[in-house]
């Protein structure tokens, strides 16, 4: 019964919502879409509380995107979520498909940047192998899949002598 009772409330409520934003549309393109939209929400305030549900899910995502926006600028924190996820996943997929294929590495490292469309590019790669013998392997394989992307691949004495070079340039700068 209170189900009911739920469902007859938040038709009410959606009732009176709609006859205020009704009477705030201005023009015909406008007032259609508006009912459009309170209608479709009439009918999901009748559903939801018959199928047994409230709508404490829909504060919820809210206030999600509030803390969001109040996180700091919310669109390079939002960009650089989705830049970092984008790594971290395609790192995982990479770091899979070496084991798979043998390649012994030590560590993969995937750059991702948001291009002039606004989609998500990997813009470098670079992999450090355990062993020399391993760079042939590991070229063929990114030969593959990244065909167009600055790929650099050291082995680990490779990048050991590396670091050292940048340190003493570092430390003459310095």
């Amino acid at each position: 019964m209170s189900s009911i009772k739920k469902a007859v409330l938040a038709a009410c409520a959606a009732g009176l919502i709609s006859t205020l934003v009704r009477s705030a549309a201005v023009g015909e393109s406008g007032k259609r879409i508006l009912k459009l939209i309170v209608n479709m929400m009439i009918v999901i305030a009748l559903i939801k509380p018959l199928l047994g549900g409230d709508f404490s899910d829909l504060v919820d995502v809210l206030q999600v995107r509030e803390l969001d926006s109040q996180a700091g600028s919310s669109e390079h924190s939002f960009d650089d979520y989705y830049i970092a996820s984008a790594e971290l996943s395609t790192r995982s997929e990479v770091e899979k498909t070496m084991r798979e294929k043998g390649i012994d590495y030590s560590s993969v490292v995937i750059t991702c940047e948001i291009d002039e469309y606004d989609l998500i590019v990997i813009s470098r790669v670079k992999i450090i192998v355990n062993r020399k013998e391993e760079i042939a392997k590991a070229k063929a394989f990114t030969d593959e899949i990244f065909p167009t992307v600055a790929v650099e691949i050291l082995s680990e004495d490779e990048n050991e002598s590396k670091r050292a070079e940048n340190a003493s340039e570092e430390s003459n700068i310095g």
